[in-house]
């Protein structure tokens, strides 16, 4: 039988100096029915460059839109309307997939749990240059936690069906991660599988994890406004 496709989408703007791991770490896998969808905002530091070169090389395994957004919620949507997968994972620039075996893994796991729509497992911390100085483990999350506790899943190691977008939408402007698994969480299960399934890049320049202090403290003033509302 033949087997489902997935859709990796990444989101990119001036993210060159580790944008080649995080694209070599989708190509590398041992999972053929596989597409990468990066989404540029209109980059001026070569990153488009790049992205082209693997495109032209690889023409079914690399899609690419590069255009100006209103934000990283815009650019996650447009990879969504664009992706032809019918299992959806997302992965920053600066990330990478943990091995060349991950994406079998969370195939594996939608074939023999059919009735399963949204799983997330292990994530490896590294820092900068890719030494690793932590490690998230997965653990058992409900609509509550979500919005009492706030998001403990490690995005870059979540994978969920087509169905869960057509029942709850796109990522609001912002790119909110926190509102989209609440939401998720209201219409589905949300299963954990002990596989570390990715690594999450820690560094100066990084959105969530960088030292402006200024942006991580909008980004937790933006959680707390999703939790009230929801």
């Amino acid at each position: 039988m033949q087997k489902p496709y997935l859709s990796i989408i990444t989101p990119t703007k001036n993210s060159i100096q580790f944008l080649e791991q995080c694209i070599l770490s989708v190509l590398n896998q041992n999972y053929t029915n596989i597409e990468h969808v990066i989404i540029d905002g209109l980059s001026n530091d070569g990153s488009y460059d790049l992205i082209n070169k693997y495109r032209t090389q690889f023409t079914n395994r690399i899609r690419c839109i590069s255009e100006s957004d209103n934000g990283v919620g815009e650019a996650w949507n447009k990879g969504l309307k664009l992706a032809i997968g019918e299992i959806f994972g997302w992965l920053g620039a600066d990330d990478t997939l943990f091995d060349n075996f991950e994406i079998e893994k969370v195939v594996d796991f939608f074939e023999s749990n059919p009735s399963e729509f949204f799983v997330h497992g292990g994530c490896e911390y590294i820092y900068h240059q890719g030494h690793t100085i932590g490690l998230h483990k997965p653990k058992e999350v409900t609509f509550y936690d979500l919005i009492n506790i706030g998001n403990t899943i490690a995005c870059p190691s979540a994978f969920y069906k087509r169905e869960v977008i057509n029942n709850v939408g796109n990522f609001d402007q912002k790119g909110n991660d926190l509102d989209f698994m609440i939401r998720v969480a209201r219409n589905f299960r949300i299963t954990k599988i002990d596989f570390t399934l990715s690594k999450f890049r820690i560094h100066d320049k990084s959105q969530t994890t960088g030292r402006n202090n200024s942006v991580r403290r909008m980004w937790l003033q933006d959680d707390c406004k999703v939790s009230r509302s929801h």
